[in-house]
């Protein structure tokens, strides 16, 4: 069961009326694994930006995306501003493959969501955490801890980054925002 301590932690999210992210928490692969599965290619080398600075242009978007990652201990961490790639059940199922560990939670300026999750290269989650209802509709899947957590509008980033750490054991720092990351370009 999610803590309240580990929603307060959060409370940032929140806050932060501009923040468009998907963020991405990988177990047992490298950076370059990590990148491959979001589609960069072998041996692509990083530009390092802060988070406000990973945007696309105008004229890229939808074509490009920019995922900025870091390791934190046992973890690779992709972040992208804006940006949706991390979402897809396809990069979930490549970054957990033989033996790894993914989730990643989504959400946008236009009140779009979403939880992905797979494991061992199999999607345990696919969902929009607002419009959780039984049985889930067609094209949702839901995890077995979908029932330790209500999802409502109000606090819902902080609850979102509450439920990756609770998955994972990683805490999320606001810090990732403002440091600059090697940030990839891969395929949107």
């Amino acid at each position: 069961m999610l803590g309240l301590e580990q929603v307060r932690r959060y409370r940032w999210a929140d806050e932060d009326r501009d923040l468009a992210w998907t963020l991405g928490v990988v177990a047992g692969r490298s950076v370059d694994e990590v990148v491959a599965a979001y589609g960069g290619g072998a041996g692509q080398v990083g530009e390092r930006l802060v988070f406000a600075g990973a945007q696309v242009g105008a004229g890229e978007l939808g074509a490009v995306s920019l995922v900025q990652v870091l390791e934190v201990g046992e973890y690779v961490v992709a972040v992208e501003n804006n940006g949706w790639r991390g979402k897809d059940v396809g990069v979930a199922r490549r970054a957990s493959a033989a033996g790894g560990g993914f989730i990643s939670v989504f959400w946008n300026l236009n009140a779009n969501y979403k939880v992905t999750q797979a494991a061992d290269g199999e999607l345990l989650a696919s969902f929009d955490p607002l419009t959780v209802q039984h049985p889930p509709p067609p094209g949702e899947v839901y995890p077995p801890w979908i029932t330790e957590v209500v999802f409502t509008d109000t606090g819902l980033h902080a609850a979102l980054l509450a439920v990756v750490e609770h998955q994972t054991g990683l805490v999320i720092d606001r810090g990732w925002l403002t440091t600059p990351l090697p940030t990839y370009r891969v395929p949107a």
